[in-house]
């Protein structure tokens, strides 16, 4: 499976996804992904602190 990577200014995330009528649910950083999403599964997982999430869904 190929990986994608690529990087966004955060600040410009909302009018990138809406190029592509896509709407911006949640954009969250490495530590709150890591509190919500990885520690309550007890899992060993690390995020560069330049890494976001972002959650999108079409328009």
């Amino acid at each position: 499976n190929p990986l994608w990577f690529c990087g966004f200014d955060p600040g410009e995330i909302h009018e990138y996804l809406s190029k592509y009528s896509l709407s911006l649910i949640e954009d969250v950083g490495h530590e709150e992904f890591l509190e919500r999403y990885i520690k309550p599964k007890g899992r060993d997982l690390t995020l560069m602190e330049i890494e976001r999430i972002v959650l999108a869904e079409v328009k």
